[in-house]
């Protein structure tokens, strides 16, 4: 009981004593059991023990820090306990000032971090703007020519300083060349200020060649524009001129493959003078081709031998785009086995012609996974990234009876059964239970992972969960079954029905159905309300008064009758995986509602950690302080109350128990916010640990809504009413994009949305077609 009390204590005891010689177990048993619940608590041992070696094995066990040996004075004893009680207060407060430390320590640590990833920022920025900068001040002392010992005065000195011959073809060359610098240049020169493109008149450019006198000076201010662009004001910002097309298209011929990952350069009139790498290079860039181009040197050596004969050269490639390989899963089972039950001419089901239903044993290969590989995005010649598609990843995952492999690519058989693939894609072993009469009062409520067949029905009020169902009739139980439902009779007043799979039933009336698989009846539907992913079958029967969903289409044999309510039918769309998507989106939504109060909730804790760790850190400040004025006033103390001057050594005492009390105060206000900080840390890790476990919802939303996402996509949308025999007047169709009312009965028709084209638009209408 008292270690238990021991552990219980809060603040912990400051001194625990024993007597060595105790009725159960010996002293230095006791206070070894007490350091490990309360290591802080001072320790002492009371002995009576001569024998010395034996006391010295007790302390070191014990870890004692003080010892009393009987006899002793009851001095002895106070001045121990004082002194442990002393050492005991100083411990605590020195492992208070170490957690101040440490946490100051970190906050600076903290602040360091950020500081030097803020200097190393700056200083990353400097080093690319100097040498930005003397990039820019190369190219612009090599193009305008202020490394020259003379200023230039025409364009005639600028060409001539330049050995560039006043030619068509030599100026067109070089002009390129200037072009493609300036288009470089121009924007970093000028930032900030007015600057605009203006097109030219390329002929005038070419005509400077031709006429010597006067035309050169043409050019001479765009080229004098670089080394005076610092000068520019912005009220007298230039416009600057550059040609849209270049002459070297009269002597090349650019040609790209359809995907733009090569480009080809084919000679049209071959020039020497005219074709260098230079202007090969600016007539890349002035087409936009950027990667992938071939080194100087091969573009030289194609120079040399090239001619108009030759064939075109592939003077750039970029990096084809690798297509995303889809996962592939291949069952070794089959998925699509027969349906249990026969239909008979009569319309009744036999369900003991089950024909030829799949059975494993245990351990059995059931499926195999060939995970996806992503593809990588391809970079055509102009630097642009050909994108790829993600690859497709149906789920691959085992249920009930099967069990997944280590590397997760293959799926075993957990136990004998029948195999079955759900809408989901789960892969499942289902063994069966057969109960002889109604699901009722007798037998309660029933879930089971494999197939159940009930001899009777589905009373009122009862609830089946299975894998699937066969029986008799369901008479307002709610069933769920991840894969099919037979009914040999029909489905009466059933308020909920989800299923997976296909259901077969003779009937159903007054019931709401929701299922992923097809419906097949083979007689009426009335005042039922039905969402399937599939098709719905229903040749010999009729639908009354019902609304119906069915992605794949209906096709049935009356709809409506003269007194009947008219029917909302519906084709070509998946309401029921809609729903679905839309709750789980609302359960995401939600999710993330409460992730960002929790993280506004640990955003105020931490602010308040942070208010309560200052005013720790003054505490602290004030206890020092204190402590410090009180060693310099017993020092004091003690000279005044040997002068003998009473009213002073009076006055001293009463400063040293103002202190006392102030040190006291502070040392409870760091305890109680030590103990704060303590409750503010646990609820934020308790409140990080609810935000993990909520991300994981949404995770776990998203990974199901993809699964029904991936699933309604591989179910064909058919938007057609096939009616065998009559649909009366009144009753509605709806497509995906249009609704038709009949006004008038049709016959043996079929009413589809059609799609219709006009002059590049589309549109849709819902017609009724003859059988």
């Amino acid at each position: 009981p008292a270690l238990n009390a021991l552990a219980a204590e809060k603040d912990g005891i400051s001194l625990i004593i024993s007597n060595y010689q105790m009725p159960k177990m010996k002293g230095d048993e006791i206070l070894q059991k007490a350091r490990a619940v309360s290591a802080r608590s001072q320790r002492m041992l009371i002995s009576d023990v001569s024998d010395i070696e034996v006391l010295i094995n007790a302390i070191n066990t014990a870890d004692m820090h003080s010892c009393l040996v009987l006899p002793f004075k009851d001095a002895d004893l106070l001045n121990q306990i004082n002194a442990a009680c002393l050492r005991f207060k100083n411990d605590k407060k020195k492992e208070n000032l170490n957690r101040v430390t440490r946490r100051q320590n970190l906050q600076l640590f903290k602040m360091a971090q950020e500081f030097k990833k803020i200097d190393e920022k700056q200083l990353r920025e400097i080093q690319r703007r100097k040498v930005s900068l003397a990039k820019l001040k190369t190219e612009v002392e090599a193009a305008a020519g202020t490394a020259e010992t003379r200023p230039l005065s025409s364009v005639h000195d600028y060409l001539k300083a330049r050995n560039i011959p006043l030619t068509p073809e030599g100026l067109a060359a070089h002009w390129h060349q200037v072009n493609t610098l300036l288009k470089s240049c121009l924007p970093g020169l000028i930032k900030d200020r007015p600057f605009s493109l203006a097109p030219v008149n390329y002929g005038e450019v070419q005509q400077i060649g031709r006429n010597r006198s006067g035309a050169p000076d043409l050019l001479f201010p765009l080229l004098r524009l670089l080394p005076s662009s610092s000068e520019v004001s912005q009220a007298d910002a230039p416009t600057v001129a550059f040609a849209a097309e270049g002459l070297l298209h009269d002597y090349l011929e650019l040609a790209l493959t359809k995907d733009r990952v090569k480009a080809f350069v084919k000679v049209k009139k071959y020039d020497p003078n005219v074709l260098t790498l230079q202007a090969i290079q600016a007539f890349l860039s002035e087409n936009g081709i950027t990667a992938g181009i071939r080194p100087d040197p091969e573009i030289l050596s194609w120079l040399k031998e090239t001619s108009e004969l030759a064939p075109p050269f592939a003077i750039a490639k970029g990096r084809a785009a690798r297509r995303s390989m889809d996962a592939r899963i291949r069952y070794h089972f089959q998925e699509d086995y027969l349906q249990p039950g026969k239909i008979n001419e009569d319309g009744t089901i036999d369900f003991t012609e089950r024909g030829k239903v799949p059975f494993v044993e245990k351990d059995t290969f059931l499926a195999s996974k060939v995970f996806p590989e992503p593809g990588r995005p391809g970079l055509t010649v102009s630097g642009e990234e050909i994108p790829v598609s993600d690859p497709d990843d149906p789920p691959f995952q085992p249920g009930p009876g099967a069990r997944l492999s280590e590397d997760g690519t293959k799926i075993y058989a957990d136990t004998d059964g029948q195999p079955c693939l759900d809408a989901l894609g789960m892969v499942s072993v289902l063994s069966e239970l057969e109960i002889q009469g109604d699901v009722g009062f007798e037998s309660g409520n029933v879930e089971f992972e494999g197939n159940l067949v009930v001899k009777g029905s589905i009373k009122q009020g009862f609830k089946v969960k299975a894998a699937s169902l066969t029986c008799n009739q369901v008479e307002g139980g709610q069933i769920e079954l991840s894969g099919d439902l037979n009914c040999s009779a029909g489905i009466i007043d059933a308020n909920l029905v989800k299923v997976n799979g296909t259901i077969q039933a003779k009937y159903i009336n007054n019931s709401t159905i929701d299922s992923f698989g097809d419906l097949i009846i083979q007689k009426e539907i009335i005042d039922s309300k039905i969402q399937i992913s599939g098709r719905l079958v229903n040749t010999g029967g009729s639908i009354l008064s019902s609304g119906i969903c069915a992605k794949g289409g209906i096709e049935t044999g009356n709809v409506g009758t003269d007194v009947s309510r008219p029917s909302m039918l519906t084709v070509g769309l998946d309401r029921y995986v809609k729903e679905i998507i839309a709750e789980l989106e609302g359960k995401q939504s939600y999710t993330t509602k409460i992730i960002s109060e929790l993280l506004e909730d640990i955003s105020g804790l931490n602010q308040e950690n942070n208010r309560l760790h200052a005013e720790i850190t003054e505490c602290a400040h004030v206890q020092d302080r204190s402590q410090l004025e009180l060693q310099d006033i017993e020092k004091k103390k003690a000279d005044l109350q040997a002068s003998g001057n009473i009213t002073a050594f009076h006055k001293m005492s009463q400063l040293i128990k103002k202190l006392e009390t102030k040190a006291a105060r502070a040392e409870e206000e760091i305890e109680r916010h030590f103990e704060r900080q303590d409750a503010i840390a646990h609820d934020i890790g308790q409140k990080k640990n609810r935000i993990s476990e909520l991300k994981d919802q949404i995770r776990a939303y998203e990974q199901e809504k993809n699964l029904f996402v991936e699933m309604t996509a591989r179910k064909k949308a058919v938007p057609e009413l096939t009616v065998m025999k009559k649909i009366m007047s009144g009753n509605v169709v709806n497509g995906p994009n249009t609704t038709m009312k009949l006004y008038r009965p049709e016959i043996r028709c079929k009413i589809a949305e059609v799609k219709h084209a006009d002059g590049g638009r589309f549109f849709y209408e819902m017609k009724v077609l003859p059988l």
